[in-house]
């Protein structure tokens, strides 16, 4: 995402928080800002609800990106994709996950099926399903 467009969207999800809408966004996560939003509107009494949906490595990522380029979507470089990938895993563990009422991260890697890695209920604590992919996540996410 350019700065153009990250700066309409925080000024977008302002103006919903400020008429106390309901809405949802999709993100890669790879930036810490939204968090500071999400933290408020749920202290304001929104119900924050997180999809992630995780890809076991970055080149994957980069092949789902060039598929999508394929069907019309827009070109990302190799390099912002890889960075993406990682700072994503970072603040999506660190800072969105926390900050959900309801989360649920589904690994993503087989584009026939996506399995439950972990769920959070009601903002009770994480629950791991995946034990394993729950560990590499995590591993990753400290890099």
């Amino acid at each position: 995402m350019n700065l153009t467009a990250s700066k309409l969207m925080v000024t977008r999800l302002r103006d919903l928080l400020k008429a106390n809408k309901s809405f949802a966004f999709e993100t890669t996560g790879a930036g810490k800002n939204y968090s500071k939003y999400l933290q408020q509107a749920q202290t304001d009494g929104y119900e924050i609800n997180l999809m992630y949906l995780w890809l076991s490595d970055e080149n994957l990522a980069v092949k789902r990106v060039a598929q999508r380029v394929e069907q019309g979507g827009h070109h990302v470089p190799e390099a912002d994709i890889k960075r993406l990938y990682k700072q994503g895993l970072k603040y999506v563990v660190n800072y969105y996950i926390p900050c959900s009422n309801n989360a649920i991260i589904l690994d993503n890697s087989n584009v026939d099926s996506q399995e439950i890695v972990a769920r959070k209920n009601a903002g009770d604590e994480l629950i791991v399903e995946d034990v394993k992919t729950w560990k590499i996540i995590q591993g990753l996410s400290n890099v």
